[in-house]
C-alpha cells in the first residue's frame, strides 16, 4: 500500500484518483501521522449518505429526512414554528 502526504493528495488529486480507480489503495499522512486510507469503492458497499450543515462553530451532522412528500412539505415540517 502506497503512502502519500496530504499535500500530494491536494496537488495530484487527479492522478491519485486514477490510481485508486485502477485498484490501488493509499494511506494519507499529515505531519507524518496516518490520517486516512483511500481505497477503491466496492460494488457491494452500500452508499452512506452524509449531510452536514454549517453552524457558527463548524459543521454538525444533520439527520437525513426520510419522509414521503415533496421538498416544500419537508422544509415546512423541518422549520416547525419558527
Amino acid at each position: 500500500m502506497r503512502t502519500i502526504t496530504h499535500r500530494q493528495l491536494r496537488n495530484e488529486s487527479g492522478a491519485v484518483l486514477r490510481d485508486v480507480a485502477a485498484g490501488e489503495s493509499m494511506l494519507v499522512t499529515n505531519n507524518g501521522s496516518v490520517v486516512a486510507r483511500i481505497s477503491p469503492a466496492s460494488e457491494t458497499e452500500p452508499e452512506l449518505p452524509v449531510t452536514r450543515a454549517a453552524t457558527a462553530r463548524g459543521f454538525d451532522a444533520v439527520p437525513l429526512y426520510d419522509r414521503p412528500g415533496n421538498v416544500l412539505d419537508a422544509l415546512a415540517d423541518l422549520r416547525g414554528d419558527r
